[in-house]
């Protein structure tokens, strides 16, 4: 009897809640038979296919941990699922039983390795990792389904691998690119199919299109693939030597019908893990879908998941988490606090905080008062950006002001009496609005950047801003309101910024590069400015002397009185008296302010008092990008410098920014869980303002909905091409809104916005972050610095990385001479726990990155003389790996050219590859020619840099009596180049080589490149700290044109 109640159970979990279930949204399905595995929500889900085309089927969920499972396989006999798992915040490869049950874990190394594939016997799962690899490249592993060692192949980089039904054959791609946010992607990256024999050790490339082809399968002597060669991903097949190209789908968009199901890409297929399968199952638009090979059919299946749907509920957030901006009230008693799209208002003293909005699906922010009684700021409520007003009590919702808004607006700036709102927009146009008409005017244009940084003067009749000019000055003018007249503060001849006005109406004062002391490098005779800016008043009347008190004591100014801060009892509504402003002559009026040079930045200004930030000269190293939130912890000190008695004084250390009343006399910064908070006049100590249990309550659904039209906005605003490189854009946003009701995690929305930004055809459409409801924490795993094989009778050690005295990353745990360890020695045991056949010896090294581990060698075959000695492991070898890859490859260099060629790599455009630049290049100054090796140069920024020095040309030489003869100019290489690239040498890594080659400066040898030029800045986060990035600098040159996008820089020698 409780058979047949169980039995009736399951079957209505099969049959009647099905209709009502959601639909998933579903990825890296796998098949057996009817059974099919499939992930979702970050986990793994199971379902039976019905019995009946279209009959709705309810899958069931397999795992549930923290982190994500992904890359389900299916056993030959059905019984397993290998899978990739985050359990320990690592991804590692775990096997379970199909219908469910504790995972068991396979491999333990801190790389992730992910699950591949079986071999047909059932006994090994094969996996892909870089663990090994200098370059970080993944390669083909093995390992036991009852666990043990892994083993490599070592046939070379390997990403996706199918095996023949006899497991002598594999199908298999050298690298792949199924998480890219970048259809019909034609560089230099592309995946190929290749077909290779382990037994005979043959390999051979069998498909040969600039499209990417990838995900191959063995089905029925045939391997079948994915290719985007017709634009959209559809299923092909070719016989195993590469001949009989036939196309089994042919799904394509159709303009008229942008959300068609036709029209999306085939994604993650999977041949049927049978003997003698003929099906294939894969996703399509969310959903999955299988195609039979006997049929030559599509079957689209109506799964739903048996789902709680955890990771949409409503939920309260920490908005210290994802604040964005902050701001205190005009008199210095309520901080406003922007975050995830929410204002917040919170009193100094003890009080009751108030939430100004409360709309998940509406992002307010740009928030700033305008006079004392309304805050100014923006709104996407209509669903494009406008303007609007909002009381501070929070007694009413926001209200908009503008409604004709159709582009990225910048925050805008109330004028002090309320009259004016300035803001600026993505078509670098500044406008003033009138509060009294509601009439708009633009004020200025630049045709060189964005104007972002505007002030009103204290009467509210003046309005400051920079203007950015072509030659990457900042030049400063203010605009009269009432004559609607703008005047040039600046003469262009400077780098201009931050226009501040004196609360007391006398001075302009702003920042400014005029510190042009060189400093001479120490490796190369060439010069850089540090510490250039200074602080300079403008005195706005022509009778006024600068804010210096012993010209002003000589010209009869009372500083003093200048300085004096009006009392408390005064009326707070009462206006400013109006300005006296001398526009002739403003640009010779020019005083510099007694500050030393520095590196000013946020400068405010006070009642006879200048306060801002001093950052430090940090290098490219300690370079932050994208750009860190706002309220982490900074390198910067807070000054307050008091013109009058020309004393500085250190407010705070570690500050990334601060605010500052309009009545100057409070800051607040971010600090620990809340804000410092410190009145300046009168000094007092800083206060804690702790936010620790403030709370906003979110509605998850509503979020993801506002940060998808945001991100289709981005692109519209920002993407580089006006046209979208010939995209529908609109379609495009039809196209994928209509998936957006089966999204249903936070991650899984990130990749419905991957694919639609990735219809732009263009490259750096990057989406990450965001909020993450299953976070695993990471538990390290140690690394000794070395390769260790188990040879069937003991865990032997056949490659110890060698150390290096400069970098303390390259510190090797066993290469240190006084241990005495040699390649052949045996470990028997880590921290007393023993070595067995069957051990993984990274599974003893858990939880020990970073830490002191006792290990226990004995030397040679028969492991004799056992010691213990005590080494540091290490967190990562890569630092290692790949320091030893580049010192194998310079003495190859020196030993084939018998020491008259040098080599050097970069890994990037950015500061490490500039530092691995220098620390090569020089030492090799005097070589007869010079291999620069870009293969797998991550991009970046400095490329121009590297090829301006490399192209110095010698024109003549400085001959003295002794010594050596000087080339003029110094330090340039006299003899010949070339340059090695490869399918891994991208952005900044395509122009490098294309601008050797357009300055002929030597042949390119390898692969074509990756081909993406359109450069990204990452500044516009999303309201949870997620981020899109919008391609806007693209790559022009005159003989290309436009073309090195999307195709990669050609070798002239393809090796």
């Amino acid at each position: 009897m409780r058979r047949s109640l169980v039995a009736l159970w399951l079957s209505l979990i099969m049959t009647g809640p099905a209709v009502a279930a959601p639909a998933g949204y579903y990825s890296q399905p796998t098949i057996h038979g009817d059974r099919v595995v499939f992930e979702s929500e970050g986990d793994l889900w199971a379902t039976s296919l019905g019995s009946a085309a279209g009959e709705p089927v309810v899958a069931w969920r397999l795992t549930s941990g923290d982190g994500n499972e992904s890359r389900p396989q299916l056993s030959p006999d059905g019984r397993w699922i290998v899978f990739t798992g985050e359990y320990d915040g690592n991804a590692d490869v775990y096997v379970m039983p199909s219908d469910g049950g504790p995972p068991t874990r396979l491999t333990y190394h801190p790389v992730a390795d992910t699950a591949l594939a079986w071999t047909p016997d059932g006994q090994r799962v094969l996996f892909r990792s870089a663990r090994a690899n200098p370059m970080g490249r993944t390669e083909l592993w093995r390992v036991p389904v009852t666990g043990g060692m892994p083993q490599p192949y070592d046939f070379g980089e390997c990403s996706m691998v199918a095996l023949s039904s006899t497991g002598r054959r594999i199908a298999f791609t050298r690298w792949s690119n199924e998480h890219w946010t970048w259809k019909r992607y034609r560089g230099g990256t592309a995946p190929e199919i290749w077909v290779g024999d382990l037994t005979a050790s043959t390999f051979e490339k069998i498909t040969d299109n600039p499209a990417s082809d990838l995900f191959p399968m063995w089905l029925l002597g045939r391997v079948y693939f994915l290719s985007d060669r017709t634009g959209t991903a559809n299923l092909f097949s070719v016989s195993p030597a590469g001949s009989g190209l036939k196309q089994h789908t042919a799904f394509a968009a159709d303009p008229a019908n942008p959300a068609a199901l036709d029209g999306y890409d085939v994604a993650w297929p999977s041949a049927d893990a049978r003997r003698r399968g003929t099906r294939i199952v894969f996703c399509q638009a969310g959903g999955l879908s299988v195609f039979d090979l006997a049929t030559d059919t599509v079957t689209r299946l109506d799964v739903r998941l048996a789902s709680d749907r955890v990771a949409t509920r409503r939920r309260f957030a920490d908005p210290m988490e994802t604040a964005t901006e902050y701001a205190l009230s005009p008199d210095g008693r309520r901080l406003i606090l922007g975050s995830r799209g929410e204002v917040f208002s919170i009193p100094v003293e003890p009080g009751a905080s108030l939430q100004l909005t409360n709309t998940s699906s509406v992002r307010e922010w740009g928030v700033g008062f305008l006079g004392l009684q309304q805050l100014v700021l923006i709104t996407d409520a209509t669903g494009e950006q406008q303007i609007a007003v909002a009381p501070t009590d929070g007694s009413e919702m926001p209200s908009l002001i503008t409604e004709d808004r159709e582009a990225w607006l910048f925050a805008p700036v109330g004028s002090p009496d309320g009259k004016w709102i300035a803001f600026g927009d993505k078509t670098q146009r500044l406008h003033v609005l009138s509060m009294a008409t509601l009439q708009r005017r633009q004020i200025d244009a630049s045709e060189a950047w964005e104007i972002t940084d505007y002030r009103f003067s204290p009467d509210s009749q003046w309005l400051a801003w920079v203007k950015p000019m072509p030659n990457g000055y900042g030049m400063i003018h203010i605009h009269a309101l009432r004559t609607d007249r703008s005047f040039a503060v600046s003469d262009g001849r400077h780098d201009d910024r931050e226009p501040r006005w004196d609360p007391a109406g006398r001075y302009l004062y702003f920042l400014s590069r005029r510190h042009l002391d060189p400093v001479l490098g120490e490796l190369d005779f060439e010069h850089v400015y540090l510490t250039t800016t200074e602080v300079y008043a403008v005195p706005l009347a022509q009778a006024t002397p600068p804010p210096d008190p012993r010209t002003a004591r000589a010209a009869g100014f009372d500083l003093e009185a200048w300085a004096k801060q009006p009392d408390d009892d005064d009326d707070p509504d009462a206006e400013a008296p109006p300005m006296l402003v001398d526009t002739g002559g403003l640009a010779s009026r020019h005083y510099r302010v007694a500050l030393e040079p520095d590196n000013y930045t946020q400068l405010e200004a006070g009642w006879g008092s200048l306060t801002v930030l001093v950052e430090p000269v940090t290098g490219l190293l300690e370079e932050e990008w994208p750009p860190p939130s706002p309220m982490t912890e900074g390198k910067a000190t807070l000054h307050h410098y008091d013109l009058v008695e020309q004393e500085n004084q250190t407010l705070a250390e570690h500050v990334r920014g601060y605010a500052i009343s309009r009545d100057r006399t409070t800051v607040a910064w971010p600090a620990d869980t809340g804000f410092k908070i410190k009145q300046i006049l009168p000094p007092e100590d800083p206060q804690q303002l702790d936010l620790s249990r403030l709370r906003v309550r979110i509605d998850v659904r509503q979020e993801w909905r506002q940060m998808f039209d945001e991100a289709w906005r981005l692109q519209r605003d920002f993407y580089w091409a006006p046209n979208h490189a010939g995209v529908d854009w609109a379609a495009m946003k039809t196209k994928y809104a209509a998936l957006l009701p089966r999204i249903g995690t936070r991650q899984e929305l990130n990749r419905l916005i991957g694919e639609m930004i990735g219809e732009l055809g263009t490259s750096h459409t990057y989406v990450r972050g965001g909020d993450v409801h299953d976070h695993a924490d990471a538990v390290s795993v140690g690394l000794l610095g070395a390769d260790i094989d188990f040879d069937g009778r003991a865990f032997r050690i056949t490659r110890i990385l060698p150390r290096s005295s400069w970098d303390k990353r390259l510190a090797s745990p066993l290469a240190a001479a006084h241990l005495g360890v040699s390649v052949g020695d045996a470990i028997t045991a880590i921290n007393g726990m023993e070595l067995k056949a069957g051990s993984n010896l990274y599974d003893l090294l858990q939880d020990q990155g970073g830490q002191i581990v006792r290990v226990t060698i004995g030397d040679g075959a028969e492991a004799r003389n056992t010691r213990t000695i005590e080494v540091r492991a290490l967190s990562s070898e890569q630092p290692l790996r790949y320091a030893a890859w580049v010192e194998a490859n310079e003495r190859y260099v020196f030993e084939q050219s018998d020491g008259r060629l040098g080599y050097l790599h970069i890994p990037d455009m950015g500061g490490e590859g500039l530092a691995a630049f220098s620390r090569a290049f020089y030492p090799q100054i005097e070589k007869k020619g010079l291999v620069i090796d870009v293969r797998d140069n991550g991009g970046g920024f400095v490329s121009q840099m590297i090829v301006e020095r490399l192209n110095r040309k010698v024109w003549a030489f400085m001959r003295t009596r002794h010594g050596k003869t000087e080339r003029y100019p110094a330090k340039s290489l006299y003899g010949h180049m070339v340059v090695l690239i490869d399918q891994f040498a991208g952005s900044d890594g395509d122009i490098f080589p294309e601008s050797f080659r357009i300055n002929e400066m030597g042949p390119l040898i390898g692969t074509r490149t990756w081909g993406g030029v359109v450069g990204i800045r990452g500044d516009k986060p999303f309201i949870d700290m997620g981020l899109s990035m919008q391609p806007e600098f693209a790559w022009w040159e005159p003989k290309r044109g436009w073309a090195l996008e999307n195709n990669g820089v050609t070798p002239d020698i393809e090796v």
